[in-house]
This record gives C-alpha cells, sequence and structure tokens, in this order.
C-alpha cells in the first residue's frame, strides 16, 4: 500500500484516468504545527470528465492505525479517513445529478483541502492557487 500512496504523491495523474478534455489540478498538503510533530505529508488532486468530479487525496501519518480523520474542503466535511500502516486515502468521484457536492467539488470552486483529527486540530493543510496566482507563476516561468 505504502508504494501506491508514494507513487500518487508523486505523479500528477489520479487512480482515476480521465479523459483528453478533464480539467487537472493538483496541491501539497503541508503540516500544521501539529502535523509536523505526526510526520505529516500528504497530497490532493481534483479532476473533472464526462460531468464527473473527482477529488482525490492522500496521506501519510504518524497516527496508530484506525484512528479517523476529517477530510474538509472549503471549510466543510468532505469525508472521513482511517490510518491503517501509517497512511490513509480517500477518493470521492460526484456525478451532476449529486448537485450539493458536485457544487462543492467544482474545479474553480476548491480553495482550500485540510486534513483533522476529529476534535478539530488540522493536521495537514493546502491551498489552490488561484487563476492569478497561476498566471502571475506562468509568467515567471516563460520570463527565465
Amino acid at each position: 500500500m505504502w508504494q501506491k500512496i508514494w507513487k500518487l504523491f508523486q505523479r500528477d495523474v489520479s487512480v482515476v484516468e480521465a479523459g483528453p478534455t478533464s480539467s487537472r489540478r493538483s496541491i501539497h498538503l503541508t503540516p500544521t504545527r501539529s502535523g509536523r510533530g505526526l510526520s505529516a505529508a500528504g497530497k490532493v488532486k481534483t479532476f473533472e470528465d464526462a460531468g464527473w468530479r473527482y477529488l482525490h487525496l492522500a496521506v501519510r501519518i504518524d497516527l496508530h492505525d484506525g484512528t479517523p480523520l476529517a477530510v474538509l474542503v472549503n471549510h466543510e466535511a468532505v469525508g472521513s479517513i482511517l490510518v491503517s500502516g501509517c497512511e490513509a486515502e480517500l477518493e470521492i468521484g460526484v456525478s451532476e445529478s449529486e448537485s450539493a457536492l458536485h457544487s462543492l467539488l467544482a474545479m474553480r470552486g476548491i480553495k482550500t483541502g485540510m486534513v483533522a483529527t476529529l476534535d478539530g486540530t488540522a493536521v495537514l493543510t493546502g491551498a489552490f492557487p488561484t487563476l492569478a496566482q497561476r498566471a502571475a507563476a506562468n509568467t515567471c516561468e516563460t520570463a527565465s
């Protein structure tokens, strides 16, 4: 399982292969002060394909097997994961008919991702860059 998670950290393609018309985004989650004490690391990937929206989260964290963690997008809970062998992952796929979650997972609508203990202590956080931040990054890359 660890090799599978590590490969997900290293590549930009999700477990579910996206078609040629899909839009993909990914970020690394950084540990909070609490997360650094737990050697936490993670990655969130999102993409759309054929009317479906997907979110894939993979974490490794030094917690006991069976420890539950909450997964939040834009500070709203979207699921929970259980640690097993210092790893956990979540994949959510929603169709257009599941409108509330589908809207929450809209590519342009996802701003933040967080993993927290059930008592609300954030251990991993990350923010997707805005369109302006991505444009500025591309400008800097092409100027180099």
